[in-house]
């Protein structure tokens, strides 16, 4: 899953009150979903990658992010719920951070059953 935020660049030094990053949002996300780990089954994974930091100036807020998400479980039923609790954090941190996040599922479901190094 792809999430992308927006928010309103500004500079972030003269006037960083006019902006609503879209990093901070990310981050936030990063942040919510690596708690969340802690709450699912030991055999689910939740892989991530920043797909667009938002530029390479560190003096501006950044108007638009993305990050990939990746969901594993060995049950759909517990991917499916997964996969949503993942979209609710991303809601939560476009809450926090004033900004606004579109997802867009970029990948399809497989039946990947993990064999574990200790199985082997």
């Amino acid at each position: 899953m792809d999430f992308t935020f927006t928010g309103r660049s500004a500079h972030a030094a003269a006037a960083p009150h006019l902006g609503r990053s879209a990093l901070d949002a990310i981050e936030l996300m990063s942040v919510g979903v690596n708690y969340l780990r802690e709450h699912m089954l030991p055999t689910s994974r939740i892989h991530y990658a920043y797909i667009n930091a938002g530029g390479a100036a560190p003096n501006v807020v950044q108007a638009e992010t993305t990050v990939r998400y990746s969901v594993r479980a060995e049950d759909l039923s517990e991917l499916l719920a997964l996969a949503e609790r993942v979209r609710q954090v991303a809601q939560g941190a476009a809450l926090m951070s004033g900004t606004q996040v579109q997802s867009i599922v970029t990948g399809g479901v497989a039946n990947l059953l993990p064999c574990p190094p200790w199985k082997k």
